[in-house]
């Protein structure tokens, strides 16, 4: 009896030094990915082509606004120089519809509506609006081997080396960053801090620590620089709501 109380007492004793030496992992539950930041409006070449009025370029637009229109306008950059097209109404003009899919590629397309809202004033006054846009490249930035080998450097990296417990309920916190055209890591920065500075450090460094990307390009070959978010936590706090980003 006595050489198994002395073996109980090793036994325990060697299992608290071994954990003592195990950093503490992070839960399997604790979600982390990597999500483009999209500008508010993105719309695709296909969307373009397809555009017949103002709130196909613009999901934004609300036609209810407006009582009737006194002019609209397309500013397009073409070949280096600035274009405008006027209309008089929500639909393209032929001219527009042309010029938006003539634009150079990247470069920014602006529309301008003046009109009459849609009230119940008596002394109702025209109005201004402006958006603007830029076509959606047709290939997004990319890690070298995949979105699978960039969670799993993220979570080598990083993750693994968040205590278990540390996020609780909506906890969340978010590193932006953007690709170059080069495919560097530029910017990055804590969007969303989280409630210990530590972590934030930890993420930010695995992220300026990364590989260079694949960077974005239109069909054409001409490269472009794009925002990301790398978010760790519950993607139900309603920061995400403000990011641009679309949830997996």
């Amino acid at each position: 009896m006595e050489n198994l109380l002395i073996l109980a007492v090793l036994f325990l004793t060697t299992a608290h030094s071994v954990s003592d030496d195990v950093p503490a992992s992070a839960p399997e539950s604790l979600h982390f990915d990597v999500l483009r930041v999209y500008p508010p409006i993105a719309p695709t070449r296909a969307e373009l082509e397809s555009a017949q009025a103002l709130p196909d370029l613009n999901p934004h637009f609300r036609s209810e606004w407006i009582r009737s229109y006194i002019s609209t306008s397309v500013t397009t950059l073409q070949n280096g120089i600035i274009k405008t097209d006027f209309g008089n109404s929500e639909l393209l003009t032929q001219k527009q519809k042309t010029a938006i899919l003539s634009a150079d590629i990247g470069s920014e397309v602006r529309v301008s509506i003046k009109y009459l809202p849609e009230n119940n004033l008596r002394d109702n006054e025209p109005k201004e609006m402006h958006f603007t846009f830029v076509q959606e490249p047709e290939s997004e930035a990319a890690f070298p081997e995949g979105k699978q080998k960039l969670l799993q450097y993220l979570k080598k990296n990083a993750i693994e080396k968040i205590p278990d417990g540390t996020f609780e309920g909506y906890d969340l916190a978010t590193i932006g960053f953007s690709i170059n055209e080069e495919g560097n890591i530029t910017d990055a920065r804590v969007i969303w801090p989280f409630k210990d500075p530590n972590i934030d450090k930890l993420l930010l460094e695995a992220v300026r620590n990364m590989p260079d990307w694949k960077p974005g390009h239109y069909a054409n070959g001409k490269r472009v620089k794009q925002e990301f978010a790398f978010t760790v936590g519950n993607m139900n706090n309603c920061i995400t709501n403000t990011l641009n980003i679309r949830k997996n």
